[in-house]
């Protein structure tokens, strides 16, 4: 007959494993849950965080794309003012022609972020007037209302006091 020793079998209502060895057992537990559930939640953030940055880096990449195009159309502006020459016009209007797909290409890409289109607005609106006077002066030079260097001159030195803060806009 097998003798039962008071050790193999617990009494009723007593635990299997003593204190001492189960709430070590159940703290690891919770810990690894919340360990668990901080790597998920920071694996999450930072997902978000990475494709926000991807999201500016192109965003940058495209105004930096716009901004070197609106810098060609106003180098063939120039170009054209101080040699008359009509090989100017043609880079002239390339570069006018695409700066409308690059700004409609920037405020899709800035559909979500109200604060990024407004100032993306204003920057058409800036880059409108420019056009503008740019195309102004291309016909002024065609009338030949102006001596070549001229608007060039007064550009110049408008772009200078504007830097120093002595004129507006």
């Amino acid at each position: 007959m097998a003798s039962s020793t008071p050790e193999n079998k617990s009494a009723p209502g007593q635990a299997l494993l003593p204190a001492r060895l189960w709430l070590p057992l159940v703290v690891a537990a919770v810990v690894s849950v919340a360990i668990l559930v901080v790597a998920e939640l920071s694996q999450r953030w930072f997902s978000g965080a990475q494709a926000g940055i991807g999201h500016g880096l192109i965003l940058r990449a495209k105004l930096l794309q716009l901004e070197k195009t609106v810098v060609e159309a106003e180098t063939a502006q120039r170009g054209y003012l101080l040699s008359r020459k009509p090989a100017y016009l043609e880079p002239f209007q390339r570069s006018v022609e695409a700066i409308r797909p690059q700004q409609r290409a920037l405020l899709d890409l800035a559909y979500q972020d109200k604060q990024v289109r407004d100032r993306l607005t204003e920057l058409s609106e800036l880059i409108a007037l420019k056009l503008s006077e740019m195309e102004r002066t291309i016909k002024l030079a065609n009338a030949e209302e102006f001596e070549r260097g001229e608007i060039v001159r007064n550009e110049r030195s408008r772009k200078q006091l504007r830097l120093l803060g002595l004129i507006e806009g």
